[in-house]
């Protein structure tokens, strides 16, 4: 008899699914066979008693926890990345230093959009005019979406000079 090709898949899936759950069991086995278990011994950890202090010893003092200090500030260049928007028609001219982030994009006729946002943890989250840019940056390039209009797209871009088609890159402070 010949078995029609979703009854094989499915037999075939069945026997890896026993064969990983024999071999997780094997694996993960329940050592109630053992000898302590077997003796019927104790849990050592049950028998522990807590110290107590004599009346004529002082009593313990508490150890002091240590205060965190606040991390050092990160200093990041100035780095700026440049690439298209996919079929958006749109081009985006990305910046960021030191936790700000700046965006230009547009289409080189009609459309043109400035954003402003953070750069923290190597996630660009930038907003302005109705546009909402969020990226993920790693020094080599930058990945993410934009928003226009309640449309989106996808966009990559890599490390470039401020561009010549875009106005002047906006200050982003020190």
């Amino acid at each position: 008899m010949r078995f029609p090709n979703p009854l094989r898949t499915l037999a075939v899936g069945a026997t890896v699914a026993a064969a990983l759950l024999a071999a997780n069991m094997v694996v993960n086995r329940d050592d109630s066979g053992s000898e302590a278990s077997a003796a019927g011994a104790a849990p050592v950890a049950a028998t522990a008693s807590p110290t107590q202090a004599s009346p004529t010893q002082a009593p313990p003092t508490p150890t002091p926890t240590a205060v965190p200090t606040p991390s050092p500030t990160i200093v990041e260049p100035l780095t700026i990345y440049t690439g298209p928007i996919k079929g958006s028609g749109l081009t985006a001219a990305l910046e960021y230093e030191n936790g700000q982030a700046a965006a230009y994009i547009c289409d080189g006729a009609a459309k043109e959009f400035w954003l402003r946002g953070t750069a923290v943890d190597g996630v660009l989250t930038l907003d302005g005019d109705g546009v909402r840019l969020v990226a993920v940056y790693n020094g080599q390039r930058v990945v993410g979406a934009v928003s226009v209009d309640g449309r989106q797209w996808s966009f990559r871009a890599a490390p470039a000079p401020w561009p010549t088609w875009a106005p002047a890159a906006p200050s982003l402070g020190s």
